[in-house]
């Protein structure tokens, strides 16, 4: 059996490998793709650096001399962004049932990053002239969304806050995690938990004030591993279910393809049934 370093690894070699099976592929009028490509991408950059963080981080040439430490903090403010990432990309591009619904999902979600830098402060001439170019792209995506079924069957209420303040979900990121078929303790409290990292909230500072030993301060990102393992396998699947050439490399490879199906099945379960010691991940 693997040490879950090891697995950690292989998962992350196999979604690069599914997801470099496309490079160079034409995307033809299919825009979405991109996008698609980009959610991996960044994906990608997280999960490696969390990894590269578990190894511990060495500032060299102080004035005082190296420091050496472990930096549980930034994991588990970076396995938040995957997880994230992840139920972005199931949220836009899997769950849909027609093509339709990933298209206002996907319209949606591009017209809110639109309206977000529209209210940036922009001082550049350049800065300027692409804002002021953004306004046609923003009235193009408003037209196509007055013209899909998904967008005409909200309310009032609901259009409005698309279209002037860019909400693209009308979920809460614990109802995405369930969407996406993981167990719901992952969309809960080990999210809340990892939030609480990303806005600094007072437990996250006595955690980290209260860690004296190498072995503590790993444990407060034993979950966050784990839960990036979980999105992992599960990005890994979704991605196969999107491109079909992904999806071939990873049914020729069954031992690559047992890894994420188990996995898969650790995410989908609920904590206190999945046979994994959590708080001794990568420790």
């Amino acid at each position: 059996m693997l040490d879950k370093e090891t697995e950690y690894i292989k998962l992350l070699e196999i979604f690069i490998q599914v997801v470099e099976v496309n490079r160079g592929k034409p995307i033809g009028s299919e825009e979405w793709i991109l996008d698609a490509e980009g959610l991996a991408l960044k994906f990608c950059a997280h999960v490696a650096s969390a990894i590269y963080l578990s190894q511990g981080t060495s500032i060299p040439k102080m004035s005082f001399g190296h420091i050496n430490f472990f930096d549980s903090a930034s994991i588990n403010v970076v396995s938040r962004a995957a997880f994230e990432t992840f139920l972005i990309f199931h949220h836009i591009f899997i769950q849909p049932t027609s093509i339709e619904e990933r298209d206002f999902r996907y319209i949606s979600w591009v017209l809110s990053g639109l309206i977000e830098r529209q209210n940036f402060p922009i001082l550049s001439q350049k800065g300027k002239k692409q804002i002021e170019n953004e306004k046609e792209i923003i009235d193009s995506c408003i037209d196509r969304l007055k013209t899909n079924q998904h967008f005409e069957a909200l309310s009032y209420k609901q259009k409005r806050a698309i279209i002037e303040k860019g909400n693209w979900r009308f979920s809460s990121w614990s109802d995405l995690s369930v969407e996406a078929g993981l167990d719901v303790t992952h969309g809960t409290s080990f999210y809340k938990y990892l939030c609480g990292y990303a806005h600094s909230s007072n437990l996250s500072a006595l955690q980290i004030r209260d860690a004296h030993s190498g072995h503590i301060q790993r444990e407060l990102s034993a979950s966050a591993m784990s839960l990036i393992m979980i999105s992992m396998a599960n990005m890994i699947k979704a991605y196969c279910d999107l491109f079909p050439q992904s999806a071939s490399v990873l049914k020729r490879d069954q031992d690559s393809n047992a890894l994420v199906n188990i996995w898969i099945g650790v995410g989908s379960s609920s904590v206190k049934d999945a046979e994994i010691d959590w708080d001794n991940i990568l420790v």
